[in-house]
C-alpha cells in the first residue's frame, strides 16, 4: 500500500446473539441471500460480481463483545496495524485470526467503546 492510498473500510460484520434469527430477518426485510462459509460458524451476503469489497458478513457473539456491527479496514500488515492500534489506545478483543483462504482479520474496541476490526488480505 502506498503513502498516498488510504486503508478502506473492507468488510462489515454482523455480531450475533441468534445468526440465524439475524440472516432471516434480513432476507425477510431486503431481500438478502446468505451463503455459509465452509468449516466456520459464518454466513456470507452474496454480492453481485461488480462490487470491490467483500460485503457483509453474519456471525456469533465472541467472548466479551455486544451484539452489533463491525467494520473491517483493511491494512497491508496485521501485525504491524495491531501494535499500532494498540499503541493508540485500543484493546484487542480477537488477536489476529486465519480466514482459510482469504487472510487475517482482528478485532479491537477503540476509545469510547467502539468495536472495529482489521482485514489483510492473503495476497498482501
Amino acid at each position: 500500500m502506498s503513502h498516498h492510498e488510504s486503508p478502506k473500510l473492507e468488510h462489515v460484520e454482523l455480531a450475533s446473539k441468534d445468526p440465524k434469527a439475524t440472516q432471516k430477518f434480513l432476507e425477510a426485510a431486503f431481500g438478502w441471500k446468505f451463503s455459509s462459509m465452509p468449516g466456520m460458524e459464518y454466513a456470507m451476503l452474496e454480492m453481485p460480481e461488480t462490487r470491490d469489497s467483500s460485503g457483509v458478513g453474519v456471525r456469533p457473539v465472541m467472548g466479551p463483545e455486544h451484539p452489533g456491527s463491525i467494520g473491517y479496514i483493511t491494512v497491508a500488515n496485521i501485525d504491524e496495524s495491531l501494535k499500532t492500534v494498540q499503541a493508540a489506545g485500543a484493546k484487542v478483543v480477537m488477536g489476529k485470526t486465519e480466514i482459510p483462504g482469504m487472510g487475517w482479520s482482528a478485532v479491537y474496541i477503540a476509545p469510547g467503546e467502539v468495536v472495529q476490526g482489521l482485514y489483510q488480505n492473503k495476497q498482501a
